[in-house]
């Protein structure tokens, strides 16, 4: 009961309110009223007035409040006054977006109750939110909480819950790979679930690349439709994308392929968002194989020829091959091609771009004209073989390789060759020497052929191994040495050798021959086109001189019998006939002999024995020399002759007869007799023969000669001098108290003229004098107006020059230098060359 001052009435009544039920109400009211002793006490019934409860409101903390597991809101009652009671509040929760139990803890069932203590005005009491982990319709979804108090009508607040999921986002997962004919199967999931269905689409895209794989083609190597959209219905974990694979017969290896999600709708994508997955062959599919053509090529004869091959495959991919591919030997020997000399080494790399079958390359094959195959051969499509060998391609797809290698022959296009053993001339020299006698093929085989080479013994020269019969064979004998009894012609090779040892010497001989025969030796005749026996002829060449006999000069006097003698020179197999003749000839600066100052011995042969070393001195003919009172010169008998049948030589000789006649005076000439500047003077003169000859001379202005030089006068007199003069000179030549006349030689002044333009209107001129004559007078002349006027005089100083610095003003000047000569010395005047000079 609350007695209400402020509603006491005018008429002295007072109000109080009872809460509480009616007959309750009745009870307390009239004990009140003998309680208080209020006389008279009169109630008035006020039922509206009595059941009237006190007011209250509701909130919620926090609002909004964020989906959490373990979160809560709070929900607080406010009375309008506080109660004299405790005042209990009952919640119950419903309506709105939020779903019950699932957003937060229901408690329609069993409701919540705030109490309120007496005379508090405030109570609260917790409602709790669930996490449902799915993304909600709405980002804020609300639940209502309404308040029961008895007496009092119920009270409502809204609480709004905030979604503590984002938008969705999508991520793509899908098989590594695939086998061809099979299904690819992709999901999309998102990493939350959602109440809203979530749509997308998928697109095929370039994949990232593998090295090795191929890309697979949309449309032919999976299929590919138009709509491609996969929606994941709401509150659904995932949504799929199957993709069919083609299944054919074509190799294609491993094929990529990427998928990619686009245009999401109630979600975003995540990462990754694309996807790269691969077709694989079925096991049983093999790479196409791959072999190459043609296995025989044409030699040809020289040079080189670029040769097509073709790789080819069985069958066509669906995606590029590679292939790498080179040459190398197949072996080693006859039938086997040589690097280089063959074919030249190639390498390089094939692609077979997707649905072809073939590519070509080249290798050069080189050309000869050598017989060539295995050993034994095996018919006309022998030939040599090299490798054609494939390998694969790091990193790319590459064919089945059919085979480790493919065997190409170069077919041989060339016959066996022919032999010959040819002839062969040298000259003989004169020491051993060796000398090799050629066995040529006309073409050329790849195998070694020998050949046994015999001496037939048939020829004019002696072998070593001879047993010589005839003495007269022992000089000159043993001509050669057959040095090896088989030749080898090497293969690829046009010739071989039989080496002949020559034992030169210093023998006059006829030309003398070696017979001798090469045969293919047993087994090696197949190698040849018509085998047989040939035969070669050496001829040894004769280079040495027929003998010569040497007639040795003498000399007599009158009524001597002069022997005379021959000296030999070269050796002979053998014996040389020579015909000796006499007669009288000029000779030696001497005077032929008539026929009666000798008597003639007439034509004599000589005969020089074989073998006749030189040096040997073999007797000629003896002539008497005539005497008689006549006084006269030297007189030459000539002795000469001629070898028979040109074997021999001779060499013409002089027999003297010693003069009887009286000594000459001697003369003197000189050449020449005026020189041009320092120069050697040649004088010459006669005497009698044989006799000491002295040059006398003195310089010109001297008064005494002096003796210059000494020489003999030849067989027939003459004698000469050589004397470089630099003055005048007079001179005479003297044979024991005998002279020659005076000659007297005079030097011609021959000077040079220098002048140069060291500086602006500078001019230095220098004048030497030849010969150096000091204090000779020297005029330098200059040419002006076509006329030579002299400008400076002057003396040729100690060291035979005359130098001169002048000034002019001319641009140019033309000069000339005159020394004058001292005819007391011999010298005469002389003037140099003419000058141009440009002055500065």
């Amino acid at each position: 009961m609350r007695y209400r001052q402020a509603h006491a009435a005018k008429s002295g009544s007072v109000p109080f309110m009872l809460r509480g039920p009616k007959p309750l109400r009745t009870a307390v009211s009239a004990a009140l009223a003998g309680v208080i002793g209020l006389v008279p006490v009169t109630f008035i019934a006020s039922p509206a007035a009595a059941v009237t409860a006190a007011s209250y409101t509701l909130a919620a903390t926090p609002n909004p409040v964020v989906e959490k597991a373990g979160a809560k809101v709070t929900i607080t009652a406010t009375l309008s006054e506080t109660s004299a009671t405790p005042t209990t509040i009952d919640l119950t929760t419903g309506g709105g977006t939020a779903t019950p139990d699932v957003d937060y803890v229901s408690t329609t069932t069993t409701p919540v109750a705030i109490t309120i203590p007496a005379n508090t005005l405030t109570g609260s009491a917790e409602i709790g939110i669930m996490n449902d982990g799915v993304k909600d319709q709405l980002d804020s979804e609300s639940f209502n909480v309404t308040g029961a108090l008895t007496g009092a009508a119920p009270v409502l607040t809204v609480v709004n819950i905030e979604d503590a999921q984002k938008t969705p986002k999508l991520t793509l997962s899908g098989p590594g790979s695939t086998e061809e004919g099979d299904d690819a199967t992709f999901t999309i999931t998102p990493d939350v679930l959602s109440e809203l269905p979530i749509t997308v689409q998928w697109n095929s895209v370039d994949p990232t690349v593998v090295s090795g794989h191929g890309t697979a083609t949309a449309g032919k190597d999976f299929t590919y439709p138009g709509s491609r959209t996969v929606t994941i219905l709401a509150g659904g974990p995932s949504g799929t994308i199957t993709i069919p694979t083609a299944d054919d017969s074509t190799f294609e290896g491993f094929e990529d392929y990427a998928i990619e999600l686009a245009s999401p709708t109630n979600a975003v994508l995540g990462t990754p968002s694309k996807v790269t997955s691969t077709i694989a062959d079925p096991a049983s599919q093999v790479a196409p194989t791959v072999t190459f053509a043609p296995t025989a090529v044409a030699e040809g004869n020289s040079g080189q020829k670029a040769q097509e091959f073709t790789a080819s495959l069985d069958v066509a991919a669906g995606l590029p091959l590679k292939v790498d591919w080179r040459t190398a030997p197949a072996g080693v020997g006859p039938g086997f091609a040589i690097e280089g000399r063959d074919y030249l080494a190639a390498h390089g790399s094939l692609t077979f771009p997707a649905d072809s079958t073939k590519q070509t390359f080249t290798v050069d094959i080189i050309g000869d004209t050598i017989d060539e195959g295995p050993d034994p051969r095996v018919g006309p499509a022998d030939g040599e073989v090299f490798n054609i060998v494939p390998s694969g391609v790091v990193g790319a797809i590459t064919p089945t390789l059919g085979s480790p290698e493919t065997a190409i022959t170069i077919t041989d296009d060339d016959a066996a060759p022919t032999a010959s053993f040819g002839d062969l001339a040298v000259k003989e020299g004169d020491d051993a020497n060796p000398v090799l006698l050629p066995i040529k093929l006309q073409g050329s085989s790849d195998q070694p052929i020998t050949f046994d080479i015999v001496d037939a013994g048939t020829g004019t020269a002696a072998s070593t191994s001879a047993t010589i019969a005839d003495p007269l064979l022992v000089i000159g004998g043993y001509d050669y040495s057959l040095l090896n009894a088989t030749a080898t012609i090497l293969p690829e090779q046009s010739s071989g050798y039989v080496a002949v040892l020559v034992n030169g010497d210093t023998m006059f001989e006829t030309n003398e021959t070696v017979n001798l025969t090469a045969t293919p030796a047993s087994g090696d005749a197949g190698w040849l086109t018509a085998p047989g026996t040939d035969a070669a002829v050496l001829t040894l060449d004769n280079d040495d001189k027929a003998p010569n006999l040497q007639i040795d000069s003498a000399t007599g006097k009158e009524g001597d019998t002069v022997a005379v003698t021959g000296t030999v020179t070269g050796t002979a197999q053998a014996e040389t006939r020579l015909t000796i003749s006499f007669a009288g000839k000029a000779a030696g600066g001497n005077r032929a002999a008539d026929t009666g100052d000798f008597t003639n011995p007439g034509s004599k042969e000589v005969i020089i024995a074989p073998g006749t070393p030189s040096g040997t001195v073999i007797p000629v003919a003896s002539i008497k020399l005539t005497e008689d009172s006549e006084a006269e010169p030297s007189e030459s008998i000539v002795v000469s002759g001629t070898g028979f049948g040109n074997t021999g030589t001779v060499t013409e000789g002089v027999v003297t007869i010693e003069g009887t006649a009286v000594p000459i005076k001697p003369t003197l000439t000189a050449v020449p007799t005026t020189t041009v500047g320092v120069a050697t003077v040649k004088f010459a003169g006669k005497a009698t023969a044989s006799s000491a000859v002295t040059l006398w001379g003195k310089a010109m202005g001297s008064t005494s000669f002096s003796k210059l030089r000494e020489t003999t006068s030849d067989a027939n007199g003459n004698y000469s001098f050589s004397l470089a003069l630099s003055r005048g000179f007079v001179l005479h030549t003297s044979v024991g108290e005998t002279y020659s006349k005076d000659v007297t030689v005079k030097v011609q002044q021959k000077p040079t003229l220098t002048a140069t333009s060291p500086s602006k209107d500078k001019v230095s001129i220098t004048v030497t004098g030849d010969p150096k004559a000091a204090g000779s007078t020297v005029a330098v002349q200059s040419l002006v107006g076509g006329a030579w006027k002299t400008l400076y005089t002057g003396k040729l100083g100690t060291n035979g020059s005359y130098a001169k610095s002048i000034t002019t003003t001319a641009s140019t000047l033309t000069l000339r230098a005159s020394v004058y000569g001292n005819s007391a010395r011999g010298i005469l005047f002389g003037t140099s060359a003419t000058k141009k000079i440009t002055v500065k």
